[in-house]
């Protein structure tokens, strides 16, 4: 099944869209979504809802948005967050809400003692 999301086309499996409610209702209507194309048009943010459809294909596996240099990126976590509610994605939803990531990062502090200088 090819889906339009925000102008990009995506490809994927019925068995990963009947994963989540809203996209499974969606395909079953797929003759009145669909666009002259072919593909169903999903109204959705691409780089949010890639998160979510990768949750779908690999529900194991968690999305990790952490860097070094910046930390955890919230911000990010409360739109797939939110992405993954509205489109039934229950696990995705919990383990975000449990703050699940934070426990998928260990951080080691090291710290020196400053020499004393006399």
């Amino acid at each position: 099944i090819t889906l339009d999301v925000g102008g990009r086309l995506i490809r994927a499996l019925r068995t990963t869209l009947d994963r989540s409610p809203r996209l499974a209702k969606l395909v079953e209507r797929f003759a009145v979504n669909m666009q002259c194309d072919g593909t169903i048009f999903v109204d959705a943010d691409i780089e949010v809802f890639s998160h979510v459809l990768s949750f779908l294909r690999r529900p194991d596996t968690f999305p990790l948005f952490w860097s070094k240099a910046t930390g955890f990126d919230y911000g990010l976590y409360a739109r797939v967050k939110e992405e993954a509610r509205y489109f039934g994605v229950k696990g995705l939803v919990d383990w975000i809400e449990e703050r699940g990531y934070e426990k998928a990062v260990k951080q080691n502090v090291k710290y020196e003692k400053p020499v004393e200088i006399k």
